[in-house]
């Protein structure tokens, strides 16, 4: 008890906030003389407190200089929903000392916590080089009455600011945000069609999730539209980012307990492609889609990829661009790295123009037969199309 009510009388004379318990020593901060003229800032950190089965993708949050010229950083930070976290945390600056340290706490718009302390000079012109913080006292200041808690029912904005004796500023903002368990569904519009037409792929996921999709397919901000060859079970995964595999939810209050479940959901959707009769015409001729793929896959550029194959043995003699893009197609064993540098491995093709023989040899030499996977890339600028539209001319 000694101990405890000398250490809590520095925390109100500001020279120590609730350090010992943040670093886990029982010794004030350093005392320093301050540089009063220079460009160092504070640096900042928190440590969030974990109570109960909730989880965090992050352990610990804190500032570097190199956020901006000026300093300061805000991080999420993503939480189980209904979460208890407890915070402490430090700001140090070993030349210029702490002159001020403030925290506030919001949730949905209201002021949960509101804490600050300034220490000024003592006798000798010494100020402290640090300032932690585990609680307040209650009234406004740093103390150890009452710990800095919430529970992330909602958005949560933690923000810290601290100034220097230089009276250079840092802030650190976090905002913690509740995930629940995760959610992902896919389906089709419609769910079958025609050989050559296009469905639309409608899919949702849990919010600040990752998303993939296999078959692979490039999730874009606008509808996508796809339109395999032959019927294709397509599979969305959803992925929160949690650095285990399971995570605890607490049920909502006042119900107790805790349900663990998992941070990734996989669901998948058929789309039914009814396949056209066999052709009387031959050669014949059937409208093609090449798929954007994700970035990453295969090369640097986006590329649009698809395997054409119909219910025949035989070869593709020609393929006609039918899209208002230019596209290069790409030859076989190379990447759309080849495209847009006048690479032998890829062969140019304005809209509605047609390879030539030799065109078609460069690209598939003499195995033109099918199934026969397709790669291209497109002159699309910023948003590129879900889908690239070929006219194929094959032999059956």
């Amino acid at each position: 008890m000694i101990e405890l009510g000398d250490w809590f009388v520095r925390i109100r004379g500001g020279w120590l906030l609730a350090l010992p318990l943040v670093l886990g020593a029982c010794t004030p901060a350093p005392l320093i003389v301050p540089s009063t003229d220079g460009d160092h800032r504070p640096h900042l950190t928190i440590t969030n407190g974990l109570f109960g089965d909730g989880t965090v993708d992050k352990a610990d949050v804190e500032t570097i200089d190199s956020c901006t010229a000026m300093g300061g950083c805000a991080f999420p930070v993503f939480a189980t929903r209904y979460t208890k976290v407890q915070l402490s945390g430090k700001a140090s600056d070993p030349i210029a000392g702490i002159k001020s340290l403030s925290v506030t706490v919001t949730q949905a718009g209201q002021v949960l916590y509101s804490v600050q302390s300034t220490n000024v000079p003592d006798a000798s012109g010494k100020v402290p080089s640090e300032m932690g913080f585990i609680g307040t006292d209650n009234a406004g200041g740093f103390g150890v009455v009452k710990p800095i808690e919430f529970v992330v029912s909602n958005y949560v904005t933690v923000t810290v600011d601290a100034t220097n004796f230089e009276n250079h500023s840092n802030r650190l903002v976090v905002e913690y945000q509740p995930q629940d368990p995760v959610q992902a569904s896919i389906s089709f519009t419609p769910s079958q069609i025609d050989r050559g037409q296009i469905a639309t792929l409608n899919i949702s996921g849990s919010p600040q999730s990752s998303l993939s999709i296999q078959p692979p397919v490039a999730i874009v901000p606008y509808a996508i539209g796809v339109s395999p060859p032959v019927t294709t079970t397509y599979t969305l995964t959803v992925t929160q980012m949690f650095p285990t595999a399971t995570a605890s939810f607490p049920n909502p209050p006042p119900a107790t307990g805790a349900v663990s479940h998992p941070t990734s959901k996989s669901v998948s959707a058929t789309l039914t492609v009814k396949q056209p009769p066999m052709p009387t015409a031959n050669p014949a001729q059937l409208l093609f889609y090449l798929q954007l793929q994700p970035l990453g896959l295969g090369g640097t550029n986006a590329a649009w990829t698809n395997t054409f194959g119909v219910a025949a043995s035989g070869a593709v003699t020609a393929i006609e661009n039918q899209g208002p893009y230019d596209i290069e197609l790409i030859a076989d064993g190379s990447t759309s790295d080849d495209c847009f540098s006048g690479s032998t491995s890829t062969v140019k093709l304005a809209p509605h123009q047609t390879t030539t023989a030799a065109e078609l040899a460069q690209l598939y030499g003499t195995n033109t037969g099918f199934p026969r996977p397709m790669l291209a890339c497109a002159y699309a600028g910023a948003s590129p199309p879900p889908l690239l539209a070929v006219n194929v001319t094959y032999t059956h």
